[in-house]
């Protein structure tokens, strides 16, 4: 007895741990099933985000060539910059646009010279955190990257900034190292260039993952006068012809060195994007929504389902062998009993003969 409880017992402690490991590795099946699928998925979904992200890019740039061509055949003014700029809707995708002069730090004094004599009176200046003008320091400066133009975008129009395209003159766009180093590779470079990604923290605005878009504008010796420059914002790189891909992929721009922060690092995969003079990547990964999708359902439903199917299994082998068990206990007992008989009978008939000669000698004697 004490045997067949042990065996049930063992067959009970078996189906639980049997029933424990199957939902584990359902689970992970599943789990690994889902990353594969996610995988492929964020891999066709990357190739449409990288096209949507370079008919940006590529928008841009044709916008910001055009105004340079614009600079280098005509004498604009103000107004016609602002007035061009407008026609081709160059600021859709940028927070501003300017025209920049490249001046090397030798010939700033005679620069600021000339504007004044053209202009009246003129300073080149940097901003403080409340964009008050504020001097500039001149110290190790090799060139100077003084505003003729700007035209600001939708974005920073509803700030306190006057909306002509002569408010920022004066301005140098490289009073800040980061933005000097990036204008000053602009510069030198043969055409169209991106920067890295920059943060504007002052104390009226504060935007994260911005970059320059730069185009060098030309003199007759094909030496670069000046810089025709879009301040744009990550989020306004998709264009607004895009079929509807945000509402099922959510996507982060990096730059080499950067890792994805809005995005769910076990669901997003990274993929690189050819930019001009830079190197950029791209995070992809599914919406919550598309997320579902694709997985169905959720890896423990999964897991406990099979899980069940196996509880089911064991218990039913479990009452097949108990069943059993318990079958051949009754017939070992039913056996048992029937021997006994059998031993009782024959017992009986052995002593019945030598008894009744017994019995009759002493009934003889008596």
């Amino acid at each position: 007895m004490r045997r067949f409880e042990g065996r049930r017992r063992s067959l009970a402690i078996g189906s639980i741990l049997l029933v424990a490991a199957t939902f584990a590795i359902a689970s992970a099946w599943e789990a690994t099933n889902t990353r594969t699928k996610v995988d492929s998925w964020t891999d066709d979904a990357a190739v449409l985000v990288i096209e949507d992200i370079g008919e940006a890019i590529d928008a841009v740039l044709a916008d910001l060539e055009a105004i340079a061509a614009f600079v280098e055949n005509s004498e604009p003014t103000a107004s016609t910059f602002g007035q061009f700029v407008d026609q081709i809707d160059g600021t859709k995708h940028a927070l501003g646009i300017g025209y920049n002069h490249v001046v090397p730090a030798a010939g700033i004094d005679e620069f600021i010279a000339n504007q004044r004599e053209l202009h009246g009176p003129y300073d080149i200046f940097g901003i403080d955190d409340a964009m008050a003008p504020v001097a500039v320091d001149r110290t190790g400066r090799s060139a100077y990257y003084p505003v003729e133009f700007f035209v600001t975008g939708e974005l920073l129009q509803p700030l306190a900034m006057a909306e002509t395209p002569t408010f920022a003159r004066g301005m140098d766009a490289g009073f800040q190292p980061e933005w000097r180093a990036e204008s000053a590779l602009a510069s030198i470079a043969d055409g169209p260039i991106l920067s890295k990604f920059i943060n504007i923290d002052l104390s009226v605005i504060q935007i994260d993952r911005v970059f320059f878009a730069s185009v060098p504008v030309r003199d007759t010796d094909g030496s670069t006068t000046g810089l025709i420059q879009a301040l744009i914002l990550e989020q306004l790189l998709l264009p607004e012809n895009h079929d509807g891909d945000s509402d099922v992929v959510d996507w982060e721009v990096l730059t080499s060195e950067g890792n994805p922060t809005r995005l769910d690092p076990d669901l997003a995969n990274v993929y690189p994007v050819d930019v001009p003079g830079t190197t950029w990547s791209v995070a992809v990964a599914p919406t919550d929504e598309s997320l579902a999708k694709i997985q169905g359902s959720p890896w423990w439903v999964t897991g406990l389902a099979v899980a069940i199917v196996v509880f089911l299994a064991s218990l039913a082998v479990w009452l097949f062998v108990d069943r059993r068990a318990e079958h051949r206990r009754i017939t070992r007992i039913e056996q048992l009993a029937a021997d006994k008989d059998r031993f009782l009978a024959s017992v009986s008939h052995e002593l019945r003969t030598p008894l009744t000669v017994v019995s009759g000698l002493a009934y003889e004697l008596h």
